[in-house]
C-alpha cells in the first residue's frame, strides 16, 4: 500500500472540528492536525508558511513547492470539519474496511487534502516544473475566515488558477451556488402574561416572518430551471423570550439562503429585506444582522485548466463530466480575484456530515493520480 491511505488515516485521527459546530466537551478548532501538517510539509522537503486568521490558534497552512519559477497552480482544501458527536462508532477511527476509510472528515474534505499533500510531495520527487501552492485554511464549515485570511495578502507564490478539493466524486464543478446567511431580530413589548393585550408579542410578528420567508421559497421554485441551479430560502434558527410567563420584546430569526450560478449575494440581501418588510406592514420593527454574504461561482470561458481537469479524469477514471453543485465552497472567493477555480475530489457529497462518513479507496488514489497529471500539464498561458 502506498502512503496515501496511512496518511488520510492519520488526517481524519486528529479531530478538527469547527467551534461553530462542536458539542459541549468534544474538541474542537484546526490547530493540531495544522501543526501536523506544517510538519509533514517541512518533513518532505517544502516550504511552509502559518498564516493566522481572525481568531487566534486557528491558522492557515501553506505548502510552497518553487517549481522553475513564474505563475503555477493553487491545491486548496479546508482543515475543519463538522462535529462528529452524532456519529455512529468512534467518530475520528480512520478505519480501513470494505475499501472504505472511515471516520468524520474522511469525505469533506481530508481524502482531497491527502492526495494533495501526495501530489505535492511526488513534484518535489519528480522535480516538475510547474509552482505549486498547497492552502489549507481553516473555516471552511462555517464563516470561510480562512479563505478571507488567505485573499485578504498577497500569495506567497504568484498562481493563476486553483483546484479546491470538495467530494464531488471527481466530477469536474465549474460552477456552484452561493450563500446569504442573515438574522432578524423582530421586535415587540414585553409584558405580564397574564395580561398579553399590554404587551406586544415578538413571537407571533416572527411566525409572521417566517411565513413571509416560506413563500419566498416557494415564490423562488416556481418555474425555476435545474440547468440555472437552485435557489432556497430557509428559516434556520428561531431564538426568542425570557421566560414562559413573560409577553417576548424581542425574537430573532435565522435565515440561510442559496443562490445560483447568476445571483449576487447583495441583491439577495436586499430581496430578503424587501421580504421582511412586506412581513411587517408596518405592524412590527426589525433589526438585521449580515452573518454571511459568500459569492456563486460561476461558469467560466474559456476554461483552460477545467478542460485539462477533465481529461486528467478521463485519462485515470476511463470517463469525465463537468457539471454544477448547490453547495458553497472557497472556489468562489478565489474567483472573484480573477482566477480560474474548479472544485474536484473524491468522494460523494451525500456521505459529507452524515452518521457514517466515508470515502472509498479507489476514489482518494485515483484523485492523486489526477491532481498530480493536472499539475505536470499546467500552464499559466
Amino acid at each position: 500500500m502506498s502512503d496515501l491511505i496511512p496518511l488520510l488515516q492519520d488526517l481524519i485521527r486528529i479531530p478538527s472540528v469547527n467551534p461553530s459546530t462542536a458539542t459541549p466537551g468534544e474538541p474542537s478548532g484546526e490547530g493540531a492536525l495544522g501543526d501536523f501538517l506544517e510538519h509533514w510539509l517541512q518533513d518532505n522537503g517544502l516550504g511552509t508558511i502559518r498564516q493566522a486568521t481572525a481568531t487566534p490558534g486557528r491558522d492557515n497552512i501553506m505548502g510552497v513547492y518553487p517549481g522553475a519559477g513564474g505563475p503555477g497552480l493553487m491545491l486548496e482544501a479546508h482543515l475543519d470539519t463538522v462535529s462528529g458527536a452524532r456519529m455512529i462508532g468512534e467518530p475520528f477511527s480512520g478505519a480501513l474496511l470494505e475499501g472504505r476509510v472511515w471516520g468524520r472528515g474522511s469525505c469533506d474534505c481530508k481524502a482531497s487534502l491527502a492526495a494533495m499533500l501526495l501530489t505535492l510531495r511526488r513534484a518535489v520527487q519528480e522535480k516538475l516544473p510547474t509552482p505549486c501552492l498547497l492552502t489549507a485554511v481553516v473555516d471552511e464549515e462555517s464563516l470561510f475566515t480562512g479563505i478571507h485570511a488567505f485573499l485578504s495578502q498577497p500569495p506567497p507564490l504568484p498562481v493563476t488558477g486553483a483546484i479546491v478539493g470538495e467530494p464531488t466524486g471527481l466530477q469536474v464543478v465549474d460552477r456552484h451556488g452561493g450563500t446569504v446567511r442573515l438574522r432578524f431580530v423582530v421586535h415587540g413589548r414585553a409584558a405580564h402574561s397574564a395580561y398579553p393585550e399590554r404587551g406586544d408579542n415578538a413571537l407571533l410578528h416572527a411566525a409572521d416572518l417566517v411565513q413571509a420567508l416560506g413563500a419566498h421559497h416557494r415564490d423562488l421554485q416556481a418555474g425555476a430551471d435545474p440547468t440555472l441551479g437552485l435557489r432556497t430560502c430557509s428559516p434556520t434558527l428561531i431564538e426568542g423570550g425570557t421566560a414562559i410567563n413573560i409577553i417576548p420584546d424581542h425574537c430573532a430569526v435565522g435565515v440561510d439562503r442559496r443562490l445560483r450560478p447568476d445571483e449576487r449575494p447583495e441583491r439577495v440581501r436586499q430581496e430578503l429585506e424587501e421580504v421582511a418588510t412586506w412581513s411587517a406592514a408596518g405592524r412590527f420593527t426589525w433589526d438585521m444582522e449580515i452573518i454571511l454574504l459568500d459569492p456563486p461561482l460561476p461558469p467560466r470561458s474559456p476554461s483552460p485548466l477545467a478542460d485539462l481537469c477533465e481529461q486528467a479524469v478521463q485519462e485515470v477514471c476511463g470517463a469525465s463530466s463537468r457539471g454544477m453543485v448547490s453547495y458553497a465552497t472557497d472556489a468562489s472567493n478565489l474567483a472573484e480575484t480573477g482566477m480560474e477555480a474548479v472544485v474536484l475530489g473524491p468522494g460523494d457529497i451525500a456521505q459529507a456530515h452524515t452518521a457514517e462518513e466515508w470515502v472509498e479507496v479507489e476514489q482518494v488514489e485515483q484523485a492523486e493520480e489526477i491532481y498530480h497529471r493536472v499539475l505536470a500539464g499546467y500552464t499559466a498561458d
